[in-house]
């Protein structure tokens, strides 16, 4: 049931959060339609997803007894643990940068035209 509900939220939320992206973008381009990479759209909701769901599992795993579930000693589920969450904030800045990086690339491209000087 747990797994079931986080993917669930993981989905929703990562579709919920390209959504606002798209918007900002769109509001940096000056109303005008921008032209996203398949690729940053993917990027965007797969790495969203993860994001969420790797810090639902990892919230679960002491909290609910989830490690209990698991039949390995508790200083290695520690160390996973450990892995886990930083391999989550790697993520999370990843992300963050790429994204940044990405609306900042469309929102130059939709300014090209303004000339330096004026």
């Amino acid at each position: 049931m747990i797994a079931t509900v986080t993917v669930l939220a993981a989905s929703t939320n990562a579709i919920a959060t390209y959504q606002t992206w798209l918007q900002d973008v769109y509001l940096l381009s000056s109303g005008k339609t921008p032209t996203v990479r398949s690729e940053t759209k993917t990027f965007v909701i797969v790495s969203d997803f993860f994001i969420h769901f790797v810090c639902t599992l990892l919230s679960f795993w002491w909290i609910d007894d989830f490690h209990e579930c698991i039949p390995v000693d508790r200083h290695q589920q520690a160390t996973v643990w450990s892995g886990t969450f930083l391999i989550a904030f790697l993520t999370h800045y990843i992300r963050h940068s790429t994204v940044t990086r990405e609306k900042q690339r469309i929102t130059a491209n939709a300014y090209q035209h303004v000339s330096e000087f004026a």
